[in-house]
């Protein structure tokens, strides 16, 4: 059954997109009123990710004009529900034991969960990714996150 006006278009992926966009247009709002260089760079990811959304949008509608089937929405139930506990983990920790410390416990355990098992590889990405947020967030912006809980 061949379907009409605009749902021949529309996909999961034009769905996301359209979401990121309205998220990201509601976050931006906040964005540009912080102060000076604090909100720059917020604005450029905020920014990019609507670019990326847009993006997506296209592609989704080139795929579908080109007589590709949508995707499904869900390719893998388990991972989706599993990266869903994960940040609602993630978030409470975050304030119970400090962002450094979770990120460093989580990063590698999601990796882990989602099958990806180079030790060396996933210590490094942690590594680097925490790293770099204390380098930006700490020492060049001079953010202040809630304190690790060995610092309290």
């Amino acid at each position: 059954m061949k379907s009409d006006g605009i749902g021949r278009f529309w996909s999961a992926d034009a769905t996301s997109g359209v979401v990121l966009i309205g998220v990201s247009a509601y976050l931006l709002s906040d964005a540009l009123k912080m102060p000076g260089v604090s909100g720059m760079l917020p604005v450029f990811m905020l920014v990019l990710s609507m670019a990326l959304a847009v993006i997506l949008i296209a592609g989704s509608i080139r795929r579908r004009l080109n007589g590709q089937a949508a995707k499904a929405f869900f390719h893998d139930r388990k991972r989706f529900f599993i990266a869903a506990a994960l940040v609602c983990v993630y978030i409470p920790c975050v304030e119970i034991l400090g962002f450094y410390t979770s990120s460093t416990i989580l990063i590698p355990l999601t990796s882990w969960l989602f099958g990806y098992r180079n030790i060396k590889v996933i210590a490094a990405t942690t590594l680097g990714f925490v790293g770099g947020m204390l380098a930006i967030f700490t020492l060049v912006m001079s953010a202040n996150f809630p304190a690790e809980f060995f610092l309290r």
